[in-house]
């Protein structure tokens, strides 16, 4: 799921499912993998999608999704 600030983003979701912060690790600055069961849930800020780079990936400002499968 794209989010704008990811601290503020997993302790909201965190509180509302019930997660602890501390089980709900953000790693290379940008990405929490949400430990629930069934469907995953990944918090991203996707910064390769800010088009910080010459001829780099436009913007997105529409919510995106990650199907994950074996």
């Amino acid at each position: 799921m794209s989010v704008r600030n990811i601290e503020k983003s997993r302790s909201w979701y965190c509180q509302v499912l019930g997660l602890l912060e501390a089980d709900c690790e953000i790693t290379n600055g940008h990405l929490c993998s949400l430990p629930v069961d069934g469907v995953g849930i990944i918090l991203d800020t996707m910064p390769k999608w800010e088009g910080d780079q010459p001829g780099g990936a436009a913007s997105i400002e529409t919510p995106a999704f990650m199907l994950m499968t074996e």
